[in-house]
């Protein structure tokens, strides 16, 4: 639990780089923790001590959902607001405590999937087998106002790599939806796994 929870708090603020993509991945992320604990308090009516644990759970999440979308507004690109790590560490910090209240601490894990990749791919950078620069951005074409991947170990540097350089909206569109189509696998998998493992 204590791994998840540092996980989680940080993982928001490591991917991340380009206008709108922390609070559009937390808008996601609370988003699809909202809607499971929606489900789970359909799902079982009458269940004093699961309906508790999510009801707690979107009192969190639902809040943070709400503020992070009137920031959203701000922090798109052209961004008029930097959200910076205070931002990022509360916003997964607040998902991380939702999951833990919540008792869906593998569904939370299994949301965080693009995450868990960043992380997984940024690994040898961060254990210093690659010389890892301060700041892990990608760089900017001033004449076609298209970013490019640098030679960092990230998911950000990894779209562009397999998706070849683009504007930074679209590259923000790009991590944003495979975060959202993440979370609808992860919907997928607890359906089709229901019954058989605990979620």
């Amino acid at each position: 639990m204590c791994l998840v929870v540092v996980f989680c708090a940080n993982s928001i603020n490591i991917l991340a780089g380009v206008n709108g993509l922390e609070v559009g991945q937390t808008c996601v992320l609370s988003s699809a923790v909202l809607v499971h604990n929606l489900s789970r308090l359909a799902a079982a009516p009458g269940d004093a001590r699961a309906e508790g644990a999510h009801l707690l759970s979107v009192s969190l999440v639902a809040p943070l959902l709400s503020v992070s979308l009137g920031l959203l507004a701000l922090n798109w690109h052209p961004s008029r607001v930097f959200v910076g790590d205070t931002y990022t560490y509360f916003a997964g910090m607040a998902l991380a405590v939702a999951g833990t209240l919540g008792h869906f601490l593998e569904t939370l894990l299994l949301l965080f999937l693009p995450q868990l990749l960043n992380f997984a791919y940024s690994l040898p950078q961060l254990l210093r087998l690659v010389p890892c620069p301060r700041h892990r951005l990608p760089s900017l074409d001033a004449g076609t106002m298209r970013l490019a991947p640098s030679g960092d170990l990230n998911l950000v540097n990894g779209f562009l790599r397999w998706f070849g350089p683009c504007p930074e909206e679209q590259l923000t569109v790009r991590l944003v939806g495979f975060q959202a189509a993440c979370a609808a696998g992860t919907f997928a998998l607890r359906y089709a796994l229901e019954g058989w493992w605990k979620f």
